[in-house]
């Protein structure tokens, strides 16, 4: 039932770093398990997306810039939202996919179960 599977979410977490750690406005590469995640801190909050844009899996850790509200993938243009995912321009036209996330103690909580 929906306990189990809040349950079964609740242990999929993994625990990043703690908050206070992450620089606002850069691109922190890390590891939730096996998932390669972008870590990203602006005024509105932290937010994290697999670590690859959605237009040619190329991994944002490596071609992804901050610019402003923005990410954008150096390898073919493409500009995402920092605070939903969503695409900005071509030639993305799909989100990137974003992790659940919660603080607890201080520390970066981020689902990667992902069943939202």
């Amino acid at each position: 039932g929906a306990h189990r599977d809040l349950h079964t979410a609740y242990r999929r977490q993994r625990q990043m770093c703690i908050r206070d750690s992450i620089s606002a406005h850069e691109i922190h590469a890390m590891k939730a398990g096996a998932e390669a995640v972008l870590v990203l801190k602006n005024d509105t909050g932290i937010h994290v997306y697999e670590d690859r844009c959605s237009h040619q899996d190329i991994p944002l850790s490596d071609f992804g810039q901050i610019d402003g509200e923005e990410i954008i993938c150096l390898a073919h243009g493409a500009r995402f939202c920092i605070n939903s995912g969503a695409p900005k321009c071509e030639p993305a036209k799909t989100p990137l996919v974003s992790y659940k996330t919660k603080v607890e103690n201080g520390r970066l909580l981020v689902d990667i179960a992902n069943d939202s």
